[in-house]
C-alpha cells in the first residue's frame, strides 16, 4: 500500500470511529544496544569464514524497540532487538519481569 493511502486509510479509519470508543494510551521506545567491540570479544555469526572470530568493528547500530498499547483493561508490549538469537536466560528474566509487571495495578 502507497503511503498516501495509507495516511488516508488511517485517517478515515478515525473519521468514521464510534464515539464510545475508549481512549488507547499508545507509547514507543527505541534505544541503542550496540555493543563495546573494542572493550569485549564479540562473536560473530552467518558467514562459516568468520567462525570463532570475534567482531572488528561496527557497520550498523543495533537497537531494541518497544510499542506499548493499553486500552485500561488489558496492556501489551511488542519488544523487538536487533539480534541474530537471545539466550535463555535473557528470555526467562522478560518473562518474570512482565509476570511482575501483570501482578502490578494498571496506574503503577
Amino acid at each position: 500500500m502507497y503511503p498516501s493511502a495509507r495516511i488516508i486509510f488511517v485517517g478515515l479509519a478515525c473519521f468514521f470511529a464510534p464515539d464510545t470508543t475508549k481512549a488507547l494510551d499508545v507509547g514507543a521506545a527505541s534505544c541503542d544496544i550496540t555493543p563495546d567491540v573494542t572493550a569485549h570479544k564479540v562473536p560473530l555469526a552467518g558467514y562459516g569464514a568468520r567462525k570463532s572470530q570475534p567482531s572488528t568493528g561496527i557497520h550498523d547500530p543495533l537497537h531494541a524497540k518497544v510499542l506499548f498499547l493499553r486500552d485500561g483493561k488489558k496492556s501489551m508490549a511488542l519488544v523487538t532487538c536487533d539480534l541474530r538469537s537471545v539466550t535463555p536466560l535473557l528470555k526467562l528474566g522478560w518473562a518474570a519481569f512482565s509476570l511482575q509487571k501483570r501482578a502490578r495495578p494498571p496506574d503503577s
